[in-house]
């Protein structure tokens, strides 16, 4: 039976999932949501999230490591033409 318990909102996302959510979220209120590499950052995100609360919440089990590490990739290693280099 799935959990009728809130989501733990210390363990849903770690550090640097939640920093590379936080410069995808900056990248699209500054316009930049067309971009290919944002809306892959933004699909990434959208599975680590759906994944880790469902699994939370009783509903899916959680993914692997590697998983996680494979969508944290997608998030923080993209290009940003937008941003000066230097």
């Amino acid at each position: 039976m799935p959990s009728r318990r809130p989501l733990d909102a210390d363990t849903l996302l770690s550090g640097d999932e939640t920093e590379a959510l936080l410069a995808l979220l900056s990248d699209i209120s500054q316009g930049h949501g067309g971009d290919p590499g944002v809306r892959d950052a933004a699909s990434a995100a959208w599975s680590l999230l759906g994944n880790r609360s469902a699994a939370q919440g009783g509903y899916a089990q959680a993914r692997d490591d590697d998983y996680y590490t494979q969508l944290l990739g997608r998030m923080q290693n993209r290009d940003r033409p937008w941003r000066p280099t230097g």
